[in-house]
């Protein structure tokens, strides 16, 4: 078991220090950077590049909705619609002719066919008499109207007895 005493002897026998180019190097190969020196100091290899900000932007693209500017580094987005996006079978866009294609499709009454339906029920009734309010009032608002009138017409005497009535006053008239 090496001492550290061991250790730092090897290790000064390993090292070497130039002091005209401020550059230490171990035996074997190798750089360290000296406090007074930075990466400008180093070259650089296959795979040990170094950090630059035109490298980092380089690096960097975008494409359709997202645009980069290498100059600055901004990246800004532009909100797509639907004239830009590609229609597919599941992200269909919102048309008159699709909404009224689903709502007749679903037996949801649209504003053309309850109009259609009310015009064939007033039909060519007159003015007067178009609207339920109308007719209520037509009617004296009578909830039982068809009771009252029942009850109304079977009050009336028939034809027929009031032609016997006749014929027995004539007679006793003689």
């Amino acid at each position: 078991m090496a001492t550290k005493a061991t250790e730092l002897a090897q290790l000064s026998r390993k090292l070497t220090y130039n002091e005209s180019s401020n550059v230490a190097s171990f035996a074997g190969g190798g750089t360290v950077i000296t406090t007074s020196n930075d990466t400008d100091d180093l070259s650089e290899g296959s795979s040990n590049l170094y950090h630059t900000t035109a490298r980092a932007r380089g690096a960097i693209s975008a494409s359709g909705s997202l645009a980069y500017n290498s100059t600055t580094g901004a990246l800004t987005y532009t909100q797509a619609n639907s004239d830009s996006t590609a229609e597919g079978s599941n992200n269909l866009y919102f048309t008159n002719a699709r909404v009224a294609s689903y709502l007749t499709t679903n037996s949801y009454a649209t504003e053309s066919y309850v109009t259609t339906q009310i015009n064939n029920l007033i039909d060519s009734s007159p003015a007067a008499l178009n609207t339920l309010n109308e007719l209520a009032a037509a009617l004296n608002d009578d909830a039982n109207f068809s009771t009252t009138i029942t009850n109304s017409i079977a009050t009336k005497a028939t034809l027929a007895e009031a032609i016997d009535e006749a014929t027995a006053l004539s007679i006793a008239l003689g």
